[in-house]
């Protein structure tokens, strides 16, 4: 080989490496900027979240921490997601879709359903609106919450994302990160999975079983492959008591109702006393 050619393959090699080396610095800065912001998220949604319920009321009666909440909106939104490595990218659109969501039921509540601020006060146009601002595009709920399917092919992100509603998988009371996103997801859907309304595994009088399942494994079944394939995922991620009937071949599986009552938390009686923590 000659020396020109020699010379050609290292500055090739050096470019790569460049290119590489660029790409790794841009990822570690946009995690650190998120970081910094996610950190005050996480203090907010453990004051707030109580159990599977959020108390908006409360959050609504902070004039500093519905700014706050309005300030992590704004710097979720400054994010660039392509400077992002793919796991710290999935948290974002999780963090970004349900901060979204809990700036709409605060900023516009009370509210006895998210569906009041659609325009026909009880469909689901709220999530087709274009909200979402993201480098030059705006985007609707559905349209982060598409990209986001698309982009991690992890069925599991459809536990993770919040639709301020009763049977909607509940709002985890801190933020997703990419270090601790696997963790997450999987904590978030053995969740729902053994909560009200997610799955139900019952033996009818003449000893056949009846089983029924969340809206949400319809509405995403290519996301678990086929039906047999969210039947895997059920009895993998589901309590044994209810999971492993999901195995039981040839029986049908009912579709439970969906309650879009908003998932807000009953405010303490005055004179209560205050749950612990808080």
């Amino acid at each position: 080989m000659t020396n020109r050619l020699l010379s050609a393959v290292a500055l090739v090699l050096l470019s790569i490496w460049s290119c590489a080396r660029a790409s790794d610095d841009r990822a570690t800065i946009a995690r650190a900027a998120t970081n910094e912001h996610l950190d005050r998220y996480d203090e907010l949604l453990r004051e707030y979240v109580d159990g599977d319920r959020v108390r908006y009321d409360a959050w609504r009666r902070s004039a500093g921490d519905r700014r706050a909440l309005e300030e992590i909106v704004d710097e979720l939104q400054a994010v660039v997601p392509e400077n992002l490595d793919p796991a710290d990218r999935y948290a974002h659109y999780v963090n970004l879709y349900n901060a979204v969501v809990l700036r709409l039921v605060v900023e516009n509540g009370p509210l006895a359903t998210i569906r009041e601020l659609s325009e026909d006060g009880e469909g689901l146009e709220i999530f087709e609106r274009s909200l979402v601002r993201m480098g030059a595009a705006v985007l609707s709920l559905n349209e982060l919450e598409e990209r986001l399917r698309v982009e991690s092919g992890d069925p599991r992100i459809h536990f993770a994302v919040n639709c301020a509603s009763v049977s909607c998988p509940p709002l985890a009371a801190e933020a997703y990160r990419g270090s601790r996103l696997d963790e997450q997801l999987d904590r978030q859907t053995r969740a729902f999975l053994r909560g009200f309304g997610a799955l139900s595994a019952a033996k009818r009088p003449d000893g056949t079983l009846r089983l029924a399942w969340s809206p949400v494994f319809d509405w995403y079944l290519e996301d678990f492959g086929d039906v047999d394939g969210a039947k895997r995922f059920i009895v993998e991620h589901a309590p044994a008591a209810v999971g492993d009937h999901f195995a039981t071949e040839n029986v049908p599986i009912a579709t439970l109702d969906y309650d879009w009552s908003l998932n807000d938390a009953a405010e303490p009686q005055e004179g209560s006393h205050a749950s612990a923590g808080r």
